[in-house]
């Protein structure tokens, strides 16, 4: 992608690429669990939000969840605005479904800091 800029004719130094792809070093293997090797397994990762349209995942999950019986839905993510999670998925009933890692300051690296 960086090449392709340069070529255009955008400045070298005014360039840089931001991986868009989980760091895999901080999550677990879903498959690692032997309870989970005949799951359907979703994995969300990023900022949780309805501004993510994560409110319509949640509400996907339970039309599809008497189909698809073996779903399991991972969230993992960053609390934005003020949007509560745990309260849609109790709402709905849920939790057997959906589990969730909220992490409140995320801090940010290389990859995700603001320029």
């Amino acid at each position: 992608m960086e090449a392709r800029l340069i070529s255009r004719g955008i400045s070298e130094n005014k360039c840089s690429v931001i991986p868009n792809e989980p760091n895999l070093k901080l999550f677990i293997n879903p498959y690692s669990e032997k309870s989970n090797k005949n799951n359907f397994i979703i994995v969300y990762h990023g900022n949780i939000s309805e501004q993510n349209g994560l409110h319509i995942l949640i509400k996907a999950i339970n039309l599809i969840k008497d189909i698809i019986p073996s779903l399991l839905v991972k969230i993992i993510g960053d609390v934005r605005m003020n949007f509560n999670i745990e309260k849609l998925i109790t709402k709905l009933n849920l939790s057997k479904f959906i589990t969730y890692a909220i992490l409140y300051h995320m801090k940010y690296n290389k990859y995700n800091r603001r320029c």
